[in-house]
């Protein structure tokens, strides 16, 4: 910081509250005045080297007072700007860092439903090969049934007597057929609800993740809105590397009225 302040024949001579940034350094002053510059007549207190050690020491105070750092500040992450960084900067280091969040936290998602997702992928493997063994085990039951059923009739065209013991053994043989039959369709019928079921969970368990990256994309997608944030220095570190007095070039303009040349 370079400031820039009048000394002033007032009661309190330096106010530093009036004084103004100068975009200069110390390295950029001068020593020996131009020749064809005109000085106004120096106020009392400046000529007393004591005056400037009080002058620092309320300049350390002002600063302490009134300077801040103007930071801004991520709520969701709380990272906060770099000193040289402005707004737009920020952001694209805070996407950068967004994108590594989202990209472990996918990750985690992923770590959650693998396990559950293989799981219904093999129960679903076992109900597919259920269905199809109650399938086959059916048509087995079927074609036995068919035949033993056949069977009965053949013997009846045939011209053996309808009723005898072989008949009525054939005829019952022939109903239990048909009731285990019935259980075999009704087996296949439980055997793909089952895997049915199992399908809907699957196609619930995807929906479910889908879900979960997409809030995650919206949480982490969305540009929040900053926190300013003001950074107090101590006064322990603000150093005074000169305070003294300075000539500072002015022009009048055709009304009289000085106006600054820097």
């Amino acid at each position: 910081v370079t400031l820039l302040t009048p000394i002033t024949d007032e009661a309190v001579p330096v106010h530093w509250d009036r004084a103004h940034a100068a975009q200069t350094t110390t390295s950029e002053l001068v020593r020996e005045p131009n020749d064809d510059a005109l000085y106004l007549p120096l106020a009392a207190a400046a000529g007393n080297p004591k005056k400037y050690a009080s002058w620092q020491k309320e300049l350390v105070s002002h600063l302490f007072a009134t300077r801040r750092l103007e930071l801004l500040k991520s709520p969701s992450t709380k990272a906060v700007s770099r000193p040289d960084e402005n707004e737009r900067d920020f952001r694209l280091r805070l996407g950068q860092v967004a994108r590594e969040a989202r990209d472990a936290e996918l990750e985690k998602l992923r770590t959650k439903y693998a396990p559950k997702v293989a799981k219904l992928d093999e129960r679903v493997k076992r109900a597919e090969q259920g269905v199809n063994r109650e399938i086959a085990q059916a048509e087995e039951q079927q074609i036995s049934t068919a035949f033993n059923f056949g069977a009965t009739i053949l013997g009846a065209l045939t011209g053996r007597k309808a009723v005898s013991q072989a008949n009525v053994g054939r005829v019952a043989r022939s109903a239990r057929g048909a009731r285990r039959v019935a259980k075999e369709r009704s087996d296949v019928d439980a055997a793909r609800q089952n895997l049915l079921d199992l399908r809907e969970q699957r196609r619930l368990l995807e929906d479910q993740f889908r879900a979960d990256v997409a809030a995650l994309e919206a949480r982490m997608g969305s540009q929040e809105v900053l926190e300013p944030l003001q950074i107090k220095p101590k006064k322990s570190a603000i150093e005074v590397q000169l305070v003294a007095l300075a000539w500072a070039p002015y022009a009048r303009d055709d009304g009289g009225v000085a106006m600054p040349l820097f």
